[in-house]
């Protein structure tokens, strides 16, 4: 099987009749190439494999080159896929960002779970894309529900689903705080975070779940800003950075709100009174850690939509 490329427009008035979609017993759409062999239409999105180990190794420039929809799939180089960066000579080379490029070389990284797609099981995984769905908006939400269930039903791997499925329950993010609850990647992605560390440590959970853009809109220091800041970029006002992570990062996802002994008891002082585990002063001196946070640009061969919270 292979995959073919519509690189200059047709003319012929039939082409304007092709869904942009498709469905399984849809009649099927067929070419005649001057050869005398046929192509079928697919609606199916082909997907690259560009993972941590083996990122595409142009980023996906040439397939940039010759379409007019596609956006670089290049991933910015991270604490998780720095290790696996590549440099591309390749002169179709695409840059996460222009910082990545120079001298006639490229970084070129993936990330993790970034595999291609079989397109012999048929449309499985569906997503909306410039408009287009194939699915209702309440399946489609669903979607991610029924991945995870599956997973968590049939994985041979029963004890990592478990452990999972219990630091979800603690380092939680509620959809109704996140924009487009009908994206599914994005939150399979994060729940990937506690099946990757299932048996790992509670520092890399707490650094991937901080470095999640799931998380910065859960908790809101997504593009939080220090007082330096604003006050040199705004004219001498004065301002905050957003405390809500510094609290519950403390409060719900390690310390607690007050100290305990090893046998689980409470630490008192003099007086009796519970020892609180952090102050307010620590709350608004840990803020200042969470502040530059944006969500990377948009990039292709994953399921990402083209609205403005993403910039």
């Amino acid at each position: 099987d292979y995959d073919f490329i519509l690189t200059n427009g047709i003319s012929d008035p039939l082409c304007a009749a092709v869904p942009t979609s498709a469905e399984e017993g849809d009649a099927p759409i067929l070419a005649l190439l001057p050869d005398g062999t046929y192509l079928q239409w697919t609606g199916v999105l082909s997907l690259e494999e560009n993972t941590v180990d083996s990122p595409y190794s142009d980023g996906g420039g040439a397939i940039v080159n010759v379409t007019d929809n596609v956006k670089c799939f290049n991933v910015p180089r991270n604490f998780l896929n720095e290790e696996g960066c590549i440099l591309s000579d390749s002169s179709n080379a695409c840059a996460a960002s222009d910082r990545e490029s120079s001298s006639g070389l490229t970084l070129v990284c993936g990330s993790i779970g970034e595999v291609s797609n079989d397109h012999t099981l048929g449309a499985l995984f569906t997503n909306e894309r410039e408009g287009t769905q194939t699915m209702s908006d309440d399946l489609l939400e669903q979607q991610k529900t029924k991945v995870w269930t599956h997973i968590a039903l049939e994985g041979q791997d029963q004890l990592r689903q478990k452990m999972a499925w219990a630091l979800s329950q603690i380092y939680t993010v509620v959809q109704e705080n996140i924009p487009y609850p009908d994206q599914s990647e994005m939150y399979l992605n994060y729940y990937d975070i506690f099946v990757r560390n299932a048996f790992g440590n509670l520092g890399d959970i707490l650094k991937e779940t901080a470095y999640s853009p799931l998380m910065a809109y859960h908790l809101t220091y997504r593009g939080s800003k220090s007082t330096a800041f604003v006050y040199d970029d705004e004219d001498g006002k004065i301002i905050q950075p957003d405390e809500n992570f510094a609290r519950e990062i403390m409060q719900l996802f390690t310390i607690g709100l007050v100290m305990i002994n090893d046998d689980g008891t409470l630490q008192r002082d003099e007086l009796g009174h519970p020892i609180a585990s952090y102050t307010t002063e620590d709350i608004m001196s840990f803020a200042r850690a969470w502040t530059g946070f944006q969500a990377h640009n948009i990039r292709g061969n994953y399921e990402q939509k083209y609205r403005s919270w993403y910039k």
